[in-house]
This record gives structure tokens, sequence and C-alpha cells, in this order.
């Protein structure tokens, strides 16, 4: 913290503009001496805040020739860039442009995951660790949006990425539960919901989403038996006709052998039959 003392011998200099100290404000990556500062943020910010951001926050300017580049990459300049693709992801989510969040959040994302990969921060532990913190952020971030635009899968592959470096994180639990029940993967997402509820056993939403994910397996279960009914029903009995299949074959063998056997022959047969008949008669009285 900047003490009081350094305000008072701050606002009482009165050293020209163009001979004061000019550092770098991260906000827009453009130098301003401390009474510029002042006038940008001119009732939004206290003078002793504006001090403590000047000495703070604020970088010293860089001589672009003695910038210390990696890689042939200035890392600064690749940070601001991941932030300000983070800032617009986020501005374009608040708007509810789901689309264009998830594509501003994935060039944040392959911005510090470039930092990373390239060791640009390799001397620098602290800011090394604010990018690993930012591309969990950024993988929540993407999770979201894509269950916003209906990317399940894609959802629950950013919710996974935090998980593998923070496997406690509620929100990424959360997010991958969310994605697998949209996704009617109902026993994954009870297994997560399950793990959710042991890092916070008081989580309200979770216990919520495993009796949604309850009644959808059951109404799952019962239309599935519904439909097996109704296929089998459809084996016993053809809709069209209302017979079942032995009945039906019964009905059509009897309609092709009449339209084989003509009325004659049939009556032909018939006056065979009583003739055999008489015949036997015969035969019994020569017998007796």
């Amino acid at each position: 913290m900047v003490s009081c003392e350094e305000v008072d011998q701050a606002l009482g200099s009165n050293e020209d503009d163009s001979e004061a100290e000019r550092k770098t404000d991260p906000d827009d990556g453009v130098a301003y001496s401390l009474e510029e500062l002042k006038s940008k943020y001119d009732g939004i910010y206290s003078e002793h805040e504006l001090l403590e951001y000047f000495h703070t926050t604020c970088r010293e300017i860089e001589d672009p020739e003695q910038r210390d580049l990696k890689n042939g990459v200035d890392p600064h300049a690749c940070f601001d860039e991941g932030l300000q693709e983070k800032d617009r992801g986020k501005d374009a989510y608040a708007k509810g442009k789901y689309e264009e969040a998830v594509t501003a959040w994935c060039m944040a994302r392959g911005t510090f995951k470039h930092i990373v990969e390239r060791d640009l921060f390799k001397d620098n532990p602290a800011k090394l660790a604010e990018v690993k913190q930012l591309q969990v952020l950024i993988n929540l971030n993407l999770a979201q949006g894509c269950l916003k635009n209906g990317q399940f899968q894609q959802a629950i592959s950013h919710a996974n990425k935090v998980l593998e470096v923070e496997p406690r994180n509620e929100k990424a639990l959360h997010r991958k539960a969310a994605a697998l029940i949209d996704a009617s993967m109902y026993n994954k997402a009870r297994e997560v919901l399950n793990t959710l509820l042991e890092v916070d056993p008081n989580n309200a939403s979770a216990k919520k989403m495993l009796n949604d994910v309850a009644r959808k397996v059951a109404m799952a279960a019962k239309s599935a038996k519904r439909v097996s009914r109704a296929m089998m029903g459809g084996m016993d009995r053809d809709p069209r006709t209302g017979l079942t299949w032995k009945e039906w074959g019964q009905r059509e063998a009897s309609v092709l052998l009449e339209r084989v056997l003509s009325t004659d022959v049939a009556a032909h047969l018939q006056e065979l039959r009583v003739v055999r008949m008489l015949c036997r008669r015969c035969q019994r009285r020569r017998r007796d």
C-alpha cells in the first residue's frame, strides 16, 4: 500500500508533465504520467487510489530495443492480447452472443497456451502462475459457453481440462454434470454429481440435479417399456387387419383353396365320397 505521505508528496509536486515519470497503463497499453492518469480517471478513482495504481499496477515503459524478448516474442504483449480476447468473450456472453464469446475465449486459450508452451515467463514464476490460472478460467468459460450453444461434448471436454489440473473444482464438476445430463448420459452425470457432493455436501444445485437425473432415468425406462410393448404387440397382431399371423395364414390358405378348386370340382369330390361310402356298406352286407 502507498502511504498518505507519498500521496501528499505526489499531489504537491509541480513537476512538468513532460519531465514527469511515465508508466504504461495495462488497461489500454498507453504510457501516462500521474497527472495524465488523474485526467483519464477523473471522477472514477480517488487521488490516493490513483497513486497506488500508478506505482503498483502500471508498468515501466520498455525500450523496444532493450525489451526482453523470448523466442522472438514479447511476453507481456502476448499476455495483454490474451486478456483482451478474454474480456471480449465476457462482453459477448453478457449480450447473449454465445458463439462470439466462445470464439473469443478460444483465441485467448490459444494465446495463453502459446505462452506456457514457449516458456515466455520462464524467469517470472508469479506471471507464469497467473497465466496458468487464466487457463483454468478460460476453460471454465468455454464449458459454460458450449453449454449455451448446445455443444455438450465440447463442454465436457473443456470441463475435463480444468479437472485435470483441479480435480475438485466445483464449477468444472457442475458444468460437466450439466453437459452429461443434456447429452442423456445419466449414469456418468450421477457419478460426477456424487463427486461434487463429496466436495460440497451442502450443494443444493447438485442435489436438485441428482433428483432430475433420477426422474429422467425413470421416464426413459417407462418410455422404453412402452415402446417394447408396442413392438411386441405388433409382432402378435397385424395392425392393418387385426389378425394374428396364424389367423391371417389360415384365412389366406382358405381363400387360395377356394380359388384353385372350382365349384364343379368340389361337387364331384363330394359325389366320390358318397359312392365310396355306399361301396363300404355293400361289402359289409356280403360278409354278413
